[in-house]
């Protein structure tokens, strides 16, 4: 059985799963990913995805802890799409499932009808009538062919235990695990979620937000710049709100992301935001776009004007590296 989120991560540093969750997180939007499908194998079920990535990662937390944490955090949305049966002693899901018969516990049971046998009126079991490859009446012992036999297959289907011959229409159901050979009950057995997670995407878009602007404040704080009140005055009296504000000494650099602005929506966004910098004229004012939107942008040209065109989270600290050094 899985546990609550809280006691599946016990052990494991707060600060260490929110990076983990952070760098999961930049992955799925980095590569726009919508759904995160499971597979099954004898080992669990995996998310190959998120799997691969936390390898890559050097992390050995398992795939599933940190999307329900993104669960948790109402970025993912979870459907149940099937269920597995797993061992209750070891957590296996390499299992085999048996019939069984109520009266002896035997497993050796074989599926089969009623037949009736024309010329003496005797009805079994088909397959008492079978012996090697040939047909003999049980009753009177004669040899017979299939079309001596009145079969009943429509109405009539059972399981008879070769044991001790017991007609059976419900075998007991039993599970086995071949990792450890406990053998348990359906009641008795773990019937685990299998899950795919759907990405949030208004949800995901305050956090990515959230994520891209504590990535630039964390890198600027890092080279020595200091954060400020996100509003600017301009000299034409009007304030400007932005998404980040940073300064060194008499000098300030304003930010503001695109989000997911596209086409004409993002061309205006861009102007507008330019017309901000033509009232700003004491900071540097930096337009940050993803890659994947910035194709035919208008050339934009002005002193303290600079865009900023991203492919991941790790590509916009050394572009605004870059950017720091050139706009000295």
């Amino acid at each position: 059985m899985r546990l609550a989120l809280s006691e599946r991560t016990e052990g494991v540093e707060n600060a260490s799963l929110s990076s983990i969750i952070e760098k999961v997180l930049s992955y799925i939007l980095d590569k726009n990913i919508k759904v995160i499908k499971p597979e099954r194998n004898l080992q669990g079920i995996v998310y190959p995805e998120i799997d691969n990535l936390l390898v890559s990662l050097g992390v050995t937390m398992p795939s599933y802890i940190v999307l329900e944490a993104l669960r948790e955090k109402g970025l993912l949305e979870k459907k149940v799409i099937d269920r597995a049966i797993t061992c209750p002693n070891c957590g296996s899901f390499d299992v085999i499932t048996r019939y069984h018969c109520p009266n002896c516990d035997s497993f050796n049971l074989e599926k089969t009808h009623l037949a009736t046998h024309i010329s003496c009126g005797y009805t079994d079991a088909y397959i008492n009538f079978k012996k090697n490859s040939k047909l003999f009446c049980p009753n009177c012992g004669k040899e017979i062919s299939e079309n001596e036999l009145i079969k009943r297959e429509e109405f009539s289907e059972f399981f008879l235990c070769r044991n001790c011959n017991t007609r059976i229409t419900e075998p007991e159901v039993k599970h086995e695990c071949l990792s450890c050979h406990t053998v348990f009950t359906p009641l008795e057995a773990s019937y685990i979620e299998v899950s795919e997670y759907y990405v949030k995407e208004e949800e995901v878009m305050k956090y990515k937000r959230k994520l891209i602007i504590s990535t630039l404040a964390s890198e600027l704080e890092r080279q020595g710049l200091r954060r400020e009140s996100n509003a600017l005055k301009g000299e034409s009296g009007i304030t400007h709100d932005f998404d980040l504000v940073v300064s060194q000494g008499n000098r300030k650099i304003v930010f503001v992301w695109s989000q997911d602005k596209k086409g004409e929506e993002l061309v205006r966004d861009m102007f507008m935001t330019f017309a901000k910098a033509v009232d700003i004229k004491n900071a540097d004012v930096v337009y940050v776009v993803p890659e994947e939107n910035s194709k035919n942008l208008p050339k934009l040209e002005r002193s303290n004007w600079f865009l900023l065109v991203y492919k991941n989270l790790d590509d916009l600290k050394k572009k605004l590296t870059k950017l720091l050094k050139s706009s000295h």
